[in-house]
């Protein structure tokens, strides 16, 4: 945390001069009352919520930790460890659902937890982390949970994994700081029988969330919504890489992972120039990331999402919850710039939008109906240093299962180790060549070495991208129908689905309106899910909605179902569920 905090004093510092402090003017952050079951979820849960309702159980929804373990490890005070650490964050024992048509989250008392011991003597380092990725791809059920898992892989008497398996609507980033510290104390505490030292938790995660709905409301909203406005004013459309192929409506892989370290030289130039220049790393990096996908596409004016903790209060600092927000920057590309000049202006426009990180990234989306997707390059920089704190005669250390997952075309991380630095790219390979992501990487570094020896070029000068074809095709969602059917919705189930639309405010005239164009979106899908079940007493997923956007199509898919339904009842049963339709 210090090399973290170094590294952005300069922003902090920007932040504090002149702007208000994200958070004042709220309500205060207290407690909930004892007697709420359900709990809204916060924006960022409902957002990954989403996301697993459209996807099913997956590993995309795993955050593991999982750790190595030298020394004699006693698996019942591990046990006892991690059951009162669960024990003490509500978020790690928490599930979710559907309720009364909204998108709730409910505490389970403790123990909430599945902890076993698994045998692998003499087993492989990589057998004992294949285990580990099958017990990540089992996934979870995130309406009855548990929805952290641990395993205990036992490979020699002083060599043990551990695997801690979470869904990543309980956790975040700056949650695992939280996680290993308090389960290092915890162990301690039980291996050596003291009492042990954490700080007490003034509040819970579900609390945070009942906060946060009730402060993103009327002045605050419209300040926030405002500003976004005027900035993302006729945002472009999502970035269409050279050589890429159509996006298809829903994903259906993790994607694919490129990673290229930078030379000493190269990293201590970016901090060398940062310092000079008076920007952080983050921003040097961004505007070279910046000016490469110009170079290799075109696009001056590309929206780059940015991870943030969310951590914008002090009740927040020491939870355990999934409080990331994604922070959209835009900062055009201006050729006839400098790259000085240029790195000011990300200065400005990187501490501006920081200034208004508040509004969650899915109230964005929403009020700019877009698609969740219209946002599809993030980019992030991580100063990191050793994050495992000790555990009593064990030496403990963090194991890369290599499973990193791109949610979006292209995610972009620049991680820090020391004096090294490696930028890791993760891509959706189902679009986008690894041939062309190699290009970017290799664009990058000499852009980033041409803008570090003369910060006075201008970036028509900066090397562009080689090797790199024409797109394929175009980067939107191909939603409606090959046959479009341009009628009003006719016959029952038609007419009963466009009433379900027009109940959650979209207005349907034909039956081959699409509901995204209409102004629908993620929830609004879960929504309409929620709602054909109690009609129709059919369970229909969120993926069937995203494939089906039209009236006509959901009716379709519908009178499928149910011809599927009625083949299994006697003549009583099929004329009540037929009347019922009317």
């Amino acid at each position: 945390m210090g090399r973290l905090s170094a590294e952005r004093r300069l922003l902090v510092d920007q932040m504090r001069a002149g702007r208000a402090e994200s958070g004042s003017g709220a309500p205060v952050l207290r407690p909930r009352s004892a007697d709420q079951v359900f709990v809204p979820q916060s924006y960022a849960q409902e957002q990954m919520w989403l996301v697993d309702q459209l996807l099913g159980p997956s590993v995309v929804g795993a955050a593991p930790l999982f750790l190595r373990a030298k020394g004699a490890v006693d698996t019942e005070a591990l046990r006892r460890a991690v059951t009162a650490l669960i024990g003490r964050h509500e978020a790690l024992r928490t599930t979710f659902a559907m309720v009364d048509g909204e998108p709730m989250q409910e505490v389970h008392p403790p123990p909430f937890m599945d902890f076993a011991v698994v045998d692998l003597l003499g087993h492989s380092e990589e057998e004992c982390a294949e285990q580990a990725r099958q017990e990540l791809a089992k996934g979870f059920d995130v309406r009855t949970g548990p929805m952290l898992r641990t395993r205990v892989y036992r490979r020699a008497a002083d060599d043990t994994f551990v695997l801690v398996a979470r869904h990543h609507i309980l956790v975040d980033a700056s949650s695992d700081a939280v996680f290993l510290a308090e389960l290092a104390e915890l162990y301690r505490s039980e291996v050596t029988g003291t009492p042990a030292v954490l700080p007490e938790l003034a509040v819970q995660y579900p609390d945070f969330a009942v906060w946060q709905r009730k402060y993103l409301t009327g002045e605050r909203l419209e300040s926030l919504l405002s500003y976004w406005d005027a900035r993302l004013a006729e945002p472009p459309r999502p970035l269409t890489l050279p050589g890429s192929r159509p996006r298809p409506r829903l994903r259906t892989t993790r994607g694919e992972f490129l990673a290229t370290p930078l030379t000493t030289d190269q990293s201590a130039g970016v901090l060398g120039l940062a310092q000079i220049e008076r920007v952080t790393p983050f921003m040097l990096l961004l505007a070279v990331l910046r000016v490469v996908l110009w170079r290799g596409t075109g696009e001056r004016d590309v929206l780059v999402g940015t991870p943030m903790t969310g951590r914008t209060r002090p009740e927040t600092q020491a939870l355990i919850g999934f409080l990331i927000n994604m922070v959209v920057l835009r900062h055009p590309v201006d050729d006839t710039l400098t790259v000085r000049r240029f790195l000011a202006g990300e200065r400005e426009s990187v501490v501006e939008a920081y200034d208004h990180q508040d509004l969650p990234y899915a109230l964005l989306a929403r009020r700019l109906a877009r698609p969740m997707s219209f946002l599809n390059v993030v980019f992030s920089y991580e100063p990191t240093e050793s994050s495992v704190p000790p555990f009593p005669g064990l030496v403990v250390s963090e194991v890369d299962l290599g499973l990193a997952v791109s949610q979006n075309d292209l995610e972009v991380k620049v991680v820090r180790d020391g004096a090294a630095m490696t930028v890791h790219w993760a891509y959706d390979d189902e679009i986008i060549d690894r041939d062309t992501v190699a290009s970017l990487a290799r664009a990058f570094q000499a852009c980033l070495a041409a803008a570090v020896a003369q910060p006075d070029l201008p970036l028509s000068e900066l090397p562009a991208p080689t090797g790199i074809g024409p797109a394929a095709g175009s980067g939107p969602d191909q939603r409606r129908s090959a046959e479009p059917a341009t009628r009003p919705p006719t016959g029952a189930i038609e007419e009963q689905i466009a009433d379900l639309w027009r109940e959650l405010g979209h207005d349907p005239v034909r039956s081959d309106d699409d509901l995204f164009a209409l102004g629908g979106h993620s929830l609004t899908v879960a929504k309409l899910a929620f709602q054909f079940e109690a009609v129709f007493g059919l369970t229909v997923s969120v993926a069937d909605l995203f494939t089906h956007p039209t009236v006509a199509g959901q009716a379709a898919h519908v009178e499928r179902l149910l011809r599927a339904r009625l083949s299994t009842m006697d003549n009583d049963e099929v004329g009540r569920k037929l009347s019922g339709l009317h």
